[in-house]
């Protein structure tokens, strides 16, 4: 800078003790200033070369001028951010901020803590069913526990038959069932509630495989004391809840309607792994890649429909070109082609053994099924609709016994096997057929 007799001032240093407060504060000024006004008369750079000059001379002034420079200019780097502001220009400060909500998008994105892939929460706890992992991150039930590998028979986990819906009443678990009998016990058929009086006498439908009577080949008991809830023994635990006991070698249900309306009327019977039959702990992890449930089944009439399901209440009722589906193949590629998705399907069976299977969608996550604890809570299901056990002209229900056995989840099917009408069961838990 320059006095009016045209001598050089020296801007003086920050340390010079001769130098008060006030005085660094007008000699910052007046060097703001004399570089703005420098910059204007003679006409030199761009609009932002001015800027940053003086910003480069305010930085310095702001700083006390610390460089000991006799030109009032900062001789280090100017400030970024005090550039950019009076420049116009993406400021340092800019950059940083758009880093930071770069970063906050990123930290949006990621799993929240307790969630799927989260941390996990304070006490080694995660939300939902997850479970904190060995790294502390939240992990899938089943991704850290061992997995039945396929074929699985689901026999030893999933010993209790949970009876539901509104027809529970009418669909019982036989105790104690003769797998290979050829008739039945007699069983009254229900009327309408006009016409529930009549016809008390009437006995079963035996259908193709014999008479009503019961035989002297060890027929099987009648259900009237079975629970809602049936282990496989009917046991009991001091606190008074079912106990399971080993598997029997097949289990029998009893339906007797009575009504023909579906809504009111249908039953749901479930092989879980708990009795309570909600989430109260967690299912069996099994390993993915399962094709379908496959079992045995047999009836006291022919051609009784049962809607066979497993893991999911997901039902095939209308095909891909809105057409209504009622029974399908008892093939896996048939079922999935005719609903794709569909875990639940209505089958057609006869009076002897035979092998049927009901699909799982390819690629399903059956361990982690929403609203439960993980792994698959519901092995197999056998839901029974009063449409398909109601004599329409008669106007009363055509009670059906139901029988099935050998339920395993399979990861390959190659058609169905027939056991004959002499079959006989099989007592072991293998995947083999039962025997002639």
């Amino acid at each position: 800078m320059y006095n009016r007799a045209g001598a050089t001032i020296g801007i003086p240093s920050a340390t010079d003790p001769s130098i008060t407060p006030r005085s660094r504060r007008v000699w910052a000024v007046a060097a703001v200033f004399g570089a703005t006004l420098a910059g204007s008369i003679l006409g030199c750079g761009s609009s932002g070369d001015v800027s940053e000059g003086t910003s480069g001379a305010a930085s310095g002034a702001t700083s006390g001028m610390g460089s000991g420079s006799t030109s009032g200019m900062p001789s280090g780097s100017r400030s970024g951010a005090t550039s950019g502001a009076a420049s116009g220009r993406p400021t340092d400060a800019g950059t940083d901020a758009d880093a930071t909500t770069m970063g906050g998008d990123a930290d949006a994105s990621a799993p929240a803590p307790g969630d799927l892939g989260g941390r996990c929460l304070e006490g080694g706890l995660c939300s939902g069913s997850n479970v904190c992992g060995e790294a502390g991150v939240c992990a899938a039930y089943c991704d850290s526990q061992p997995k039945k590998p396929l074929p699985y028979n689901i026999a030893p986990d999933y010993s209790f038959v949970v009876i539901s819906g509104p027809g529970a009443p009418n669909y019982t678990v036989v105790s104690n069932p003769d797998c290979n009998a050829t008739t039945f016990p007699p069983v009254a058929p229900k009327r309408a509630p006009t016409d529930a009086a009549s016809d008390a006498e009437a006995s079963v439908d035996g259908g193709d495989d014999g008479s009503a009577d019961a035989g002297t080949d060890g027929s099987v008991e009648a259900a009237s004391d079975a629970t809602a809830d049936s282990p496989a023994d009917g046991g009991t635990t001091e606190a008074g809840e079912a106990e399971a006991g080993p598997p029997p070698a097949c289990f029998e249900i009893l339906f007797n309607t009575s009504t023909s309306d579906v809504g009111s009327g249908y039953g749901v019977a479930e092989f879980r792994n708990t009795p309570q039959g909600g989430g109260a702990k967690p299912g069996v992890c099994i390993a993915s890649g399962a094709v379908g449930v496959a079992f045995w089944a047999r009836a006291s009439r022919d051609g009784t429909i049962v809607k066979f399901g497993s893991t999911e209440a997901n039902q095939c009722t209308m095909d891909t070109m809105g057409n209504p589906v009622h029974v399908v193949p008892n093939d896996v590629s048939a079922q999935q082609a005719i609903c794709p998705g569909r875990y639940e399907f209505h089958l057609s069976i006869g009076t002897t053994w035979q092998e049927y299977i009901v699909s799982i969608p390819a690629g399903a996550d059956y361990d982690n099924v929403p609203g439960t604890l993980g792994g698959v809570l519901k092995g197999f299901s056998a839901v029974v609709e009063p449409t398909d056990y109601w004599d329409f002209d008669a106007g009363a229900s055509i009670p059906t016994y139901i029988l099935v056995k050998d339920i395993r989840w399979v990861n390959t099917w190659s058609g169905a096997g027939d056991a004959g009408s002499d079959a006989t069961t099989s007592d072991s838990s293998s995947d083999a057929p039962p025997s002639q």
